[in-house]
């Protein structure tokens, strides 16, 4: 559970730099990430879901927050030509749907 939880957070805050130097809006990959979170919802087994949801939190962490945000307002402001604040935005928002559907398909695998 904690491999899958660290694989689904590493697994978005990846996506979360790509979308920085490709310049996809955010709104895009959080749509998509959260119909992903819906549909799952239904796939998964009863036990897992709120599980999964919970395991969510992890990216609110004393650590973790810092860490994403840092990375990706460095990420930004390195690029030229992209702003740090706008495109650091939502980066935590991002990387809080990578454990739960880590979590759902660790769910539909166990199933």
């Amino acid at each position: 559970l904690i491999l899958t939880v660290a694989l689904g957070i590493g697994f978005f805050v990846c996506l979360a730099v790509l979308r920085i130097f490709l310049g996809i809006p955010i709104a895009y990959l959080l749509a998509g990430g959260y119909l992903a979170v819906l549909a799952l919802s239904f796939l998964t087994p009863p036990d897992f879901v709120p599980i999964a949801f919970d395991a969510g939190g992890v990216t609110t962490g004393p650590v973790t927050v810092p860490f994403i945000l840092a990375l990706g307002i460095g990420t930004a402001s390195v690029l030229g030509g992209k702003s740090s604040i706008a495109d650091g935005f939502g980066l935590v928002g991002l990387a809080s749907i990578g454990p739960v559907i880590g979590v759902m398909l660790l769910g539909v695998v166990y199933q």
